[in-house]
C-alpha cells in the first residue's frame, strides 16, 4: 500500500526571523511556499555535517511533504549525500519507495540505482520491491537505471532484470531490449543474452523497439550474439515472405 504523503497545512504569513535560528528554519518547513521547502530539502542534507541535529531532523517533515516535488526533492538529497546522514534519515526513503505518488517512486529506483556504490544494502534492496511495482512507469525506471549503471551494481541487483524482461506489459520488455543494446558494452554476457529472447517477442512494440535499437547499436554486441540475431531475423524475413 502507497505511504500517503503528510497534510500538514502551510503557513500563509511570513515566518519570524527574530527568533532562534533554528526555529526559523523550522517555520520554513511549514511555510506556504513550495519552493522554499524544495530547496531546503536540497540544501540539508548537503550541509547535514554543519548542522545541529534538530535541523537535520527537519527532512523527517519535509520526507512527508504533501507536495510531491518537495518528497522528490528530498529523496534526490537524501540519497545523494547518504555517506553524511544519519542512519535514521536515510531510512526515510524506505516509506518514500511506498509513497502514493507514481513520480516519487520513480525518483528513489534512479537515486538508489545511481548512488548504488555509496548507500547500505537496506536501501539498495529497495529495488526488489520496485522492480515489482504496480505501475509499469516505475518498472521501466528500474530496468533503465539499472541497465545504465550496471557497472557499479551488485550481481543479485543486476539479474533484476531477468524478471523484467519477462514482464507482463510490453512498455516493459521494450525498454529492457533498448537499454541492453545501448548499454552492450558494459554489460556481463549472461544479461546480453536476455536479448536473444527478446528479439523473438510477440509483441509488435517489442519487434519495433528492438529493430529501431539494433539499427544504432548492433556494432556493440559480440560477434556471436550478433551472428545469432542476424540470423534469426533473416530466418524470420524469409517466412514472413513465403506467407506472401
Amino acid at each position: 500500500m502507497a505511504t500517503k504523503a503528510s497534510e500538514k497545512p502551510k503557513k500563509d504569513c511570513k515566518p519570524d526571523i527574530t527568533g532562534d535560528f533554528s526555529e526559523f528554519i523550522a517555520d520554513l518547513v511549514t511555510y506556504d511556499d513550495i519552493e522554499i521547502r524544495k530547496r531546503l530539502a536540497v540544501i540539508i542534507p548537503k550541509n547535514a555535517d554543519k548542522l545541529p541535529k534538530d535541523m537535520v531532523n527537519l527532512m523527517k517533515d519535509l520526507a512527508k511533504d504533501v507536495e510531491a516535488d518537495v518528497r522528490k526533492e528530498a529523496v534526490e538529497s537524501i540519497l545523494e549525500n547518504a555517506e553524511n546522514l544519519p542512519r535514521d534519515i536515510v531510512g526515510l526513503v524506505k516509506d518514500l519507495a511506498k509513497d502514493e505518488d507514481v513520480g516519487v517512486r520513480m525518483q528513489v529506483a534512479e537515486e538508489i540505482l545511481e548512488n548504488a556504490e555509496k548507500l547500505p544494502k537496506t536501501i539498495l534492496n529497495l529495488i526488489k520491491g520496485l522492480a515489482k511495482d504496480t505501475e509499469k512507469e516505475v518498472r521501466i525506471e528500474v530496468a533503465e537505471e539499472i541497465l545504465e549503471n550496471a557497472e557499479k551494481l551488485p550481481l543479485e541487483i543486476l539479474n533484476i532484470v531477468k524478471n523484467l524482461a519477462n514482464d507482463a506489459d510490453p512498455g516493459v520488455r521494450k525498454e529492457v531490449t533498448s537499454e541492453i543494446l545501448e548499454n552492450a558494452e558494459k554489460l556481463p554476457k549472461e544479461i546480453l543474452n536476455l536479448i536473444l529472447d527478446l528479439a523473438k517477442d510477440a509483441e509488435e512494440e517489442v519487434k519495433k523497439g528492438f529493430i529501431e535499437e539494433m539499427a544504432d547499436n548492433a556494432l556493440k554486441l559480440p560477434k556471436d550474439i550478433l551472428a545469432t540475431l542476424t540470423t534469426s531475423l533473416l530466418g524470420a524475413e524469409k517466412k514472413t515472405t513465403k506467407k506472401k
